[in-house]
C-alpha cells in the first residue's frame, strides 16, 4: 500500500465545513472544528463563505464566524485573496456591525473605535 492511499483524504470534510461556514450552520461547524484539525488557509476561506453570505437578521452567521475566528488567526493575510484578512473583507462589505461583532469575538485589543 502506498503512503498516498494510507492518508485520509479531508477533501469531502472541507467541502463539509465550507458548506457550512456558507449557510451559517453554527453547530455543524463547531462539531467539525472539533473533530478535525483544519489548514488556516481552509479556517480562513471558510470565514470568508460566512461573510459574503452574513445576513444581520441570522445571528446564526456571527456565531458561527466566532468560531471559526477561535480557529484561526485575523492577522492572517491569506494569498489568494490579495493578502486580506476577514476584517478587510467586512470592512470592504461596509457593514459596521458586522466589523463590530468580529472584533468583539476576537482577541484584538479593544481599543478600536467602531463608530
Amino acid at each position: 500500500m502506498s503512503e498516498q492511499s494510507r492518508k485520509e483524504d479531508y477533501t469531502p470534510y472541507l467541502i463539509e465545513l465550507m458548506k457550512s461556514s456558507e449557510m451559517g450552520d453554527y453547530k455543524k461547524v463547531k462539531t467539525l472544528l472539533i473533530r478535525r484539525k483544519y489548514t488556516i488557509e481552509a479556517v480562513d476561506v471558510s470565514i470568508r463563505k460566512c461573510i459574503f453570505k452574513y445576513f444581520r437578521t441570522k445571528p446564526e452567521y456571527i456565531k458561527t464566524i466566532a468560531e471559526l475566528m477561535r480557529h484561526s488567526d485575523l492577522n492572517f493575510q491569506n494569498p489568494t485573496f490579495d493578502n486580506t484578512n476577514p476584517i478587510m473583507l467586512a470592512s470592504a462589505k461596509g457593514d459596521p456591525f458586522l466589523i463590530k461583532e468580529i472584533i468583539e469575538q476576537t482577541d484584538l485589543p479593544k481599543k478600536i473605535e467602531i463608530d
